[in-house]
């Protein structure tokens, strides 16, 4: 199956990523998986970037600027060409915590262009955010 990463973001119904394109990006793309499903506050996004990063004890994400740099640091040590960073269940964000939802898609951009523009090592990094309803097709 071809996955339709056309654009730096692209929003798709979580079922479809779940089912069609997650197995298609495993096998040649390095995936970080982000759950934003149970998500009220950033504390929990970081919590659950930690987790998805599988980071060790102690290194817990605590701010913005953890998480952008723990990010890099799992793309930039991953020896695949293709990332995909996906934050499941996005559309939990659209209620109450846009501001969140906000930080982390400028986080995941400012990443994905940081690694296009390096000049050894660079790295195609698309955003992928997962949901239901009208927003995500």
């Amino acid at each position: 199956m071809t996955v339709p990463l056309n654009d730096l973001v692209t929003l798709a119904a979580d079922a479809v990523y779940a089912d069609e394109w997650r197995p298609a990006f495993t096998p040649t793309a390095h995936l970080v998986e982000i759950d934003a499903g149970s998500v009220t506050q950033a504390a929990d996004l970081f919590a659950n970037a930690t987790a998805a990063l599988e980071l060790p004890e102690g290194a817990a994400i605590r701010k913005w600027s953890g998480f952008e740099d723990r990010l890099w640091e799992s793309i930039s040590t991953t020896g695949r060409e293709v990332v995909v960073i996906v934050l499941r269940h996005a559309d939990a964000l659209l209620a109450g915590q846009l501001a969140v939802l906000l930080e982390a898609v400028s986080v995941f951009t400012t990443i994905a262009h940081g690694f296009a523009d390096r000049s050894s090592d660079p790295k195609s990094v698309f955003i992928v955010l997962t949901g239901a309803g009208p927003n995500f097709p």
